[in-house]
């Protein structure tokens, strides 16, 4: 398994103690995601904006995962003028940068290895002078703050997916107990 630039191996058996994915929690870093916030005002000719795409492909296909998942990150550069941060912006920040993703591309993705299927579970986590909002139902928002370098770490959790039978014999059990419990009434 290769997802951006981690490497690993998935056996048939889906071994997790020979990838990289044996985190205890399970969760692993993708990648690291790093932006230099410096001030601009608007005097200054720059990118105001960018769309950044990022590409996850898992190998091989016959485990069940798409060809690839591709993702968009929209770019927004602010001036440092008053009045002109974008609503939304962390108090106490001047006029942050910010990227916008659709929530969508955090969707789970599915595979089958074995006897199991597992999911394959997605996360942003801030790491330094960056924080997330959710401006609408589908988007996510990571601000950057001005004048510092900041970091969010892409997350992965693979996650075996309980087996529909075992969630029945719970359900039967569970169902047993209460007619034990209205008997002894």
């Amino acid at each position: 398994m290769r997802v951006f630039g981690q490497t690993g191996n998935v056996d048939s058996t889906f071994n997790t103690s020979t990838s990289f994915l044996s985190d205890p929690e399970g969760w692993v870093i993708l990648t690291k995601l790093f932006h230099k916030n410096s001030s601009i005002a608007a005097a200054y000719y720059t990118l105001t904006n960018t769309s950044i795409n990022g590409e996850l492909t898992i190998t091989p296909a016959d485990y069940g995962f798409p060809d690839d998942k591709v993702s968009s990150i929209m770019f927004l550069e602010t001036l440092n003028q008053e009045g002109s941060c974008p609503a939304g912006s962390p108090p106490g920040t001047p006029c942050p940068d910010y990227f916008i993703d659709v929530l969508s591309t955090f969707a789970p993705l599915y595979f089958t290895s074995g006897a199991g299927q597992y999911e394959v579970l997605f996360d942003l986590a801030p790491v330094s002078f960056a924080s997330i909002d959710f401006p609408s139902a589908n988007e996510v928002r990571v601000w950057t703050q001005e004048g510092e370098i900041s970091q969010v770490n892409v997350m992965l959790k693979i996650a075996q997916v309980p087996e529909p039978a075992s969630l029945l014999l719970l359900g039967l059990g569970l169902l047993g107990l209460g007619f034990i419990k209205r008997r002894k009434r």
